[in-house]
Parts: structure tokens; sequence; C-alpha cells
């Protein structure tokens, strides 16, 4: 197995399921709405990169990591904006130059408010990372 999937757990997983991953879409059918939902698209995130049966497998392991973290429980899954938006912050600090305000509420969809909120917050940020602490 590649070192890109080394972070997948195969402790306790029954080597038949995943060497079988060719007829999860059958036995998927029996499953909860979202966990086939998931399946189905972490699959075809997948088969970008990998053949329909690796992709198949690399789902399911995925999937199984998921459910042994948060089986049975429901927890909040934010969207991918919620996961980027501090890189975008970051990027629109290292853009700023104190006259460019508009340019990069234009360029990310911003209002100005907003890049002038993101500018103040990444400065206290800098300022904490490089400020030494008395206390």
């Amino acid at each position: 197995m590649s070192q890109q999937f080394e972070l997948i757990d195969e402790e306790g997983v029954d080597a038949t399921i995943i060497e079988n991953a060719d007829k999860l879409e059958d036995i998927a059918q029996h499953w909860p709405q979202d966990a086939q939902a998931l399946f189905a698209h972490m699959k075809a995130e997948f088969e970008k990169d990998f053949d329909e049966v690796k992709a198949s497998e690399l789902a399911m392991r995925s999937l199984l990591e998921m459910s042994k973290y948060g089986g049975g429980m429901q927890f909040y899954l934010p969207k991918k904006e919620a996961f980027f938006a501090p890189l975008r912050d970051i990027q629109i600090w290292s853009l700023f130059n104190g006259r460019n305000v508009r340019e990069l509420a234009k360029h990310f969809d911003l209002t100005p408010a907003r890049v002038y909120s993101i500018i103040a917050h990444q400065r206290k940020i800098e300022l904490q990372r490089n400020q030494f602490q008395l206390f």
C-alpha cells in the first residue's frame, strides 16, 4: 500500500471486505442514505486517480474510518469554504499593501468592510506571533 494511504487503519477490518470492494455497489443499497451518498462521492473522487476497484476499496476504507470516528453520532461538517477561508484570509493579508482594499474586495468577491475586518484580524494574529508576551 502506498504511503499516502497508510493513515487508514487496517486493524479490525476483514480483508475480504476490502477484496470484495467491486461488489460494494450492491451492498451499499442497504446502508443509510447518507452513508450511500458519502460512499458514492468518495468513490467518484478516488476514480479521478485510480481504477474503479481501487476507488471502491479506498472509499470503503475511508467510510470505515469515518464510521470508527463518528459512527452513531451526529456531527457538523462545514462546507469546504469554511476550510479554505483562513487560507484566503492569509492570502488577502499577504497581498494587502495599504491602498488596495477595493481591489482585494473585488478579486475575492467580498465587501471592502469584510476585507478591512480580515486585515484587522490578520494584523492581530501577526502581532501576537511577533510580540513578546509578558504574562
